[in-house]
C-alpha cells in the first residue's frame, strides 16, 4: 500500500509541475540521470534495450517511455515523466513502472 501512496503522489506531483512549467518550457529542464537516487529506485534505463531482463522479467522488449502512460504527451526524443518531476527522458528508456497507454 505504502508504494501505492508513494506512486499516486509522484503522479500528481509531476502532473502539477508539468502544468506549471508548460510544454515550451520543458525543453530547458535537464536530462535524468541513469545514477539518480530515483532513477536507480525505479530501474530507469535511458535505453530499453539495455535492461536487465534478469533483474526485471517484467521487462517484456516492447515497453519503452514512449508507449508508457506516465510519458508526457508530445513528439521530442525526450520529454517529461511524471515519476521524475523537474528532469527529462528518453522516449526510447524504460523504468520498472512502465504502464500501458490506455489501459
Amino acid at each position: 500500500m505504502h508504494k501505492r501512496r508513494w506512486l499516486l503522489q509522484r503522479l500528481l506531483f509531476g502532473a502539477a509541475a508539468f502544468h506549471v512549467v508548460g510544454d515550451s518550457a520543458a525543453a530547458t529542464l535537464p536530462l535524468l540521470d541513469e545514477n539518480d537516487p530515483a532513477a536507480i529506485a525505479l530501474g530507469y534505463r535511458a535505453n530499453a534495450k539495455l535492461v536487465d531482463r534478469r533483474r526485471y522479467p517484467s521487462y517484456d522488449g516492447r515497453q519503452a517511455c514512449v508507449n508508457c502512460a506516465l510519458l508526457a504527451f508530445g513528439t521530442g526524443i525526450q520529454r517529461s515523466c511524471s515519476l521524475f518531476p523537474g528532469k527529462l527522458v528518453f522516449a526510447s528508456g524504460w523504468c520498472k513502472s512502465w504502464i500501458k497507454k490506455g489501459r
